[in-house]
């Protein structure tokens, strides 16, 4: 059901340097790593929770701004860095780190709290399953989370239940770096879904995000605010004992006023002033502002490339289809490639539908980012995509022993709907198209597996999706 694909918006972008000076930052940071040579030796584990650009739009000189960690010194921050458009300069400032909204969907088998609705999306491939959005951590806000657990919701004087189907971040797996905080629950109750069609729908979706853009925060109070900043960072989760419970990549920073967010409004719309939603609200800083905003949101966009869902909006809705496919859908077929590379179109293909046909798409997806990143790398000395997938017990479906070996080459001659999806994805992979969304995996393995892998003993995974972990930093 949830093909995930995470995507870099071009609408972030305020200058390439800029921003690849940005992501290294949040490399640096994230993975607590120092990086000698490269002005970013200052940025020790601690040192630093946040870290923003301003918006495009906004007037005045592009800087990236520091937030600082409990103990640090803002003597040991740098007043600009050098980057490939010059000199950048560097803001720093102090204080509590945001705390995320413990937001009217609750899920009492984990005791996180009550939070608001974002409203009713449905299934991009299955329109009849509809599910309740909300924050991952206000419906799977602990370790004990499960599929299935009786999310209680209310709809002004309906009541019913709603059951958790998938969440991220997965609190207490040790994955601590997400693009998004979100989940869905999936809505049966005729009776509960009814009443939730009737509550004000969007008029549509929006992925720009500018300085200054004016917001409407769908919250049970209502609060009126403006988009300011890109912004990654730490987020506490009120009632964890962990004080950096996740780090959120890429969010966006907007200022409410002159009502501030409040506990509650977590998982709540935010829609723009053409009442088209832009994304969910997350968190909010405990006493003083942030930057130039006092609260985070994520985008709509990543939340339904993640889920694969499409939200409920005003007027008849489509059948659904996914996100830029024709109107009329052809039967599916293979589309014709260039017979100088649909050799190793088909081995990359293979390899996908070996390894990950049981994972959502963006599971695939995934593992293509794995094969890109090793070719990209000369991993082991293998300058080919084909080369990277048949390098000897480096994917298990091509050992000699494994059961999917037999399969892989009976899938070529009659493919079913996963081959077609996983050959689609091998031609974007290997024509360029697949941006990279693990953060720079090179290797994963699967949760199945009984004990972890040596070359995985004490490293931390940088990314997760469906039964994999993803690891960026094995030497």
């Amino acid at each position: 059901m949830t093909a995930r694909t995470r995507r870099q918006s071009e609408h972030f972008c305020l200058s390439s340097p800029t921003m690849r000076l940005y992501a290294a930052l949040c490399t640096v940071l994230r993975d607590r790593r120092n990086i000698e040579g490269d002005g970013l030796a200052w940025c020790a584990d601690g040192a630093v929770d946040a870290i923003s650009l301003p918006l495009p739009g906004t007037a005045g000189a592009v800087g990236i701004e520091i937030w600082l960690g409990r103990g640090a010194s803002k003597g040991d921050v740098p007043r600009r860095i050098r980057g490939s458009l010059g000199w950048l300069p560097l803001q720093v400032a102090a204080g509590s780190r945001p705390r995320a909204h413990v937001a009217t969907a609750c899920n009492d088998e984990i005791n996180a709290g009550t939070g608001t609705a974002a409203g009713l999306v449905r299934d991009r491939f299955h329109p009849e399953r509809h599910y309740l959005l909300s924050c991952g951590h206000v419906m799977a806000g602990a370790g004990g989370a499960r599929v299935r657990a009786p999310i209680r919701v209310a709809v002004g004087t309906v009541k019913g239940t709603a059951y958790l189907t998938d969440w991220e971040p997965a609190l207490g797996a040790g994955v601590l770096r997400t693009g998004i905080d979100a989940a869905i629950a999936r809505v049966d109750d005729q009776r509960l879904l009814q009443a939730l069609r009737q509550e004000k729908l969007p008029s549509g979706i929006a992925t720009e995000f500018l300085a200054d853009q004016p917001i409407t925060v769908m919250a049970p109070t209502r609060k009126q605010g403006r988009l300011k900043t890109r912004w990654s960072g730490y987020i506490d989760i009120a009632g964890n004992e962990l004080t950096r419970d996740y780090w959120l990549q890429d969010a966006i920073g907007y200022r409410a006023e002159p009502k501030a967010t409040e506990p509650g409004d977590s998982g709540a719309a935010i829609w723009d002033d053409r009442e088209r939603l832009l994304g969910i609200h997350v968190a909010a800083p405990i006493g003083d502002e942030r930057w130039r905003s006092n609260a985070v949101l994520c985008p709509i966009d990543r939340i339904m490339d993640w889920f694969d869902v499409e939200p409920l909006m005003r007027g008849p809705m489509p059948s659904a289809l996914p996100r830029n496919a024709p109107a009329t859908a052809p039967p599916p077929r293979v589309a014709p490639v260039p017979a100088a590379s649909s050799e190793e179109i088909g081995i990359v293909a293979k390899t996908l539908w070996g390894e990950a046909r049981g994972e959502p798409e963006t599971g695939m997806r995934a593992v293509a980012c794995v094969i890109g990143n090793r070719k990209a790398r000369h991993w082991r000395g293998k300058l080919g995509f084909a080369d990277v997938c048949l390098d000897r017990w480096q994917f298990s479906c091509w050992n000699e022993k494994d059961p999917n070996r037999l399969r892989m080459d009976a899938i070529e001659r009659n493919p079913d709907a996963v081959y077609i999806r996983a050959l689609t994805i091998a031609r974007e992979l290997i024509s360029g198209q697949l941006a990279d969304f693990t953060f720079g995996a090179t290797h994963y393995f699967a949760t199945s597996l009984r004990r972890r892998p040596d070359w995985a003993l004490g490293k931390n995974p940088c990314y997760q999706i469906g039964r994999h972990i993803f690891f960026n930093n094995v030497k």
